[in-house]
């Protein structure tokens, strides 16, 4: 009786990528419903893996070749033997290698890493038909390979480990090629060639040489790409280091141009309720602060905004800590901020001295809210440091824990429940002086509970 080749198809189906290459050995059935999914991943980690795979995906008329989706071909470093060794194998090997892909008419994603960086021109076929989303490749950046790119109109994506040969001019790139090229990562001198691509992620690689073409580039990029949301410069010299930051901040965002422009800025706050997806994860929050430090290395203190939620961060003993607290008010009113966008971060609101999260007319309103949230567990473990959860946007009532005092002058006797004023409390000046702030509140509060205690002990003593 002879199954259905559905049957075979739906039984391949559960069968794992290791017993695949043995179930096909079982029945020339099973061989035909299992190929597909055998050649649709290749990888080939030497000469010798690599020119059996080719053979097999290129004999009888090539029928395996369209299965083939993604193929990779590299130098595995624990395969050196001279006959598996890719820098050792003669031309005709890249021959049977460049007779593969002219095959391969349904290949996405593409690798190719050859130890010599030199054999561009196996891209180079008029027989290659296929549409890339993916290319990794140590070749050359010569004629052959702009050629090939060229014609690949939906390639998202492009590695790059080599620019072009010593002495020879680099090819330029049409104006018109790579039109849905997002990614890069690869040589400066490369990057050069790709100013007119939409990119939005894009990594540099800088050695001795092309160190001084790097702020050409780096200002050229700025200008055009205005796509552009993530750049990495990778191997960029010490002295470059601050044209290069200075170069950034003037071409791409505002927030970072104001941070270089405030060198003794110590405290600064940001509504980030808008940014999407909202980092409400301590580790986004993290990245965030470090690239603030890069351009203000002065700042020690951050405050984030989402929603309701109010996150502080703090240099302590060189680190940064954080604190999650909520309040009744997202922003003062008197001092909310216009929500800056991200990437672009156009907007923002900074503070020449921490802006405090609540500041009400009636002093003494504020003292026993606080008084009462102190006693409340809700408010207690939000006030904790954060953890690895991630906080849930939804307001608790209540308003915020801490209130702002006029002046030292003010009098303290109209707060009866106060009883102790934490260095949290009060944000003082502009270098954050809350040490001598908090002491001499808490002085000026012990002379008040002993002139109380003073003026109780009379009345007893005149009643008896």
């Amino acid at each position: 009786m002879q199954l259905p080749p559905e049957v075979f198809s739906a039984v391949v189906s559960y069968v794992t990528t290791r017993d695949l290459i043995t179930l096909s050995r079982t029945s020339k059935a099973f061989q035909r419903a299992a190929e597909p999914l055998i050649y649709e991943h290749v990888v080939l980690r030497d000469a010798q893996s690599a020119f059996l795979g080719c053979h097999a995906i290129t004999v009888r008329d090539a029928f395996r070749a369209p299965y083939v989706k993604r193929f990779i071909l590299y130098q595995d470093n624990r395969r050196m033997m001279p006959r598996s060794n890719l820098a050792t194998v003669p031309a005709q090997f890249w021959l049977s290698v460049q007779h593969a892909l002219a095959k391969m008419v349904n290949l996405e994603y593409l690798v190719v890493h050859d130890p010599q960086a030199a054999q561009s021109w196996i891209l180079d076929h008029s027989d290659i038909r296929f549409q890339l989303r993916e290319a990794n490749l140590r070749l050359p950046w010569d004629s052959h390979t702009v050629l090939f790119l060229t014609g690949q109109k939906k390639l998202n994506a492009l590695i790059l480990s080599t620019d072009g040969k010593e002495d020879v001019p680099l090819c330029t790139l049409p104006a018109a090629a790579l039109q849905s090229l997002e990614v890069f990562s690869g040589p400066v001198l490369v990057a050069a060639e790709l100013l007119g691509c939409s990119l939005t992620r894009l990594q540099l690689t800088v050695d001795e040489e092309t160190a001084p073409i790097l702020p050409t580039v780096i200002a050229d990029v700025g200008t055009i790409m205005v796509t552009l949301r993530k750049l990495h410069i990778v191997g960029m010299p010490d002295h470059l280091l601050m044209e290069t930051l200075q170069l950034i901040s003037t071409s791409w965002h505002a927030i970072h141009r104001c941070l270089m422009q405030l060198p003794a800025l110590e405290v600064i706050e940001f509504d980030i309720t808008r940014w999407e997806p909202a980092p409400w994860q301590e580790t986004f929050q993290r990245v965030v602060l470090l690239e603030f430090r890069t351009y203000c290395p002065s700042l020690q203190q951050v405050v984030f905004w989402i929603a309701q939620h109010r996150f502080t961060w703090f240099m302590r003993d060189g680190e940064w800590a954080n604190m999650h607290q909520m309040a009744r008010h997202h922003m003062p009113p008197h001092r909310a901020p216009v929500p800056m966008s991200r990437p672009a971060a156009s907007h923002s609101s900074f503070s020449s001295a921490s802006s405090l999260s609540s500041a009400t007319s009636s002093w003494s309103s504020s003292l026993s809210h606080y008084h009462n949230l102190a006693h409340r567990p809700d408010m207690t473990q939000a006030n904790q440091p954060s953890s690895s959860r991630t906080p849930k946007p939804v307001p608790l009532p209540g308003p915020s824990s801490i209130a702002s005092l006029p002046s030292f002058a003010h009098s303290l006797s109209a707060f009866p429940t106060m009883t102790v004023v934490t260095n949290d409390m009060v944000h003082y000046g502009t270098r954050v002086r809350t040490k001598d702030a908090s002491d001499k509140l808490n002085s000026a509060l012990l002379i008040t509970r002993q002139r109380q205690g003073a003026t109780a002990k009379a009345k007893v003593g005149a009643h008896p």
